[in-house]
């Protein structure tokens, strides 16, 4: 970055700060403004109501892999991932098009708060080895986790 990139980013930091921050009439800080303060209110409120989901398979049809290692022969309601969304619009999670370009269908499982939705989401990842659409295959294709979750326990 060259210094008017330099000297731009740090006016940009600065501005950004001064509009966070409430001050007194000597210029000290004593807070955050009330623009931040309702930015806090809306992301906390947004934190509150969430969805656990899992996205199925369509149809049956081999499902990509999102680690890329190839495909896996899934049935039509099989699991093909759980996760968790904070959007206003959970369905949105994705664009339309990602659910019709991959035969995927979301359906919500559990609301709640941000953590009881991921308490719920580690709850389905950590069982789904004995989950019996897993346990219908050969032991050999056997999966430790759905095809669509990609991150490790």
């Amino acid at each position: 970055m060259d210094s008017f990139g330099n000297i731009f980013l740090v006016l940009f930091i600065y501005f950004s700060f001064e509009k966070s921050v409430k001050k007194d009439q000597n210029g000290k800080i004593i807070g955050i403004s009330e623009a931040q303060q309702e930015k806090f209110r809306a992301d906390s409120l947004k934190l509150s109501n969430c969805v656990q989901y899992v996205l199925r398979a369509r149809n049956n049809g081999f499902y990509a892999r999102c680690d890329g290692q190839g495909k896996v022969f899934l049935l039509a309601g099989e699991v093909y991932k759980y996760g968790v969304t904070c959007e206003k619009n959970a369905t949105e999670r994705y664009p339309k098009s990602f659910y019709e370009e991959n035969n995927l269908e979301f359906l919500p499982q559990f609301y709640g708060n941000v953590y009881q939705c991921q308490v719920e989401e580690k709850r389905k990842l950590y069982h789904y080895p004995a989950l019996p659409e897993n346990l219908k295959r050969p032991e050999n294709e056997r999966l430790i986790l759905p095809i669509g979750n990609c991150k490790t326990q």
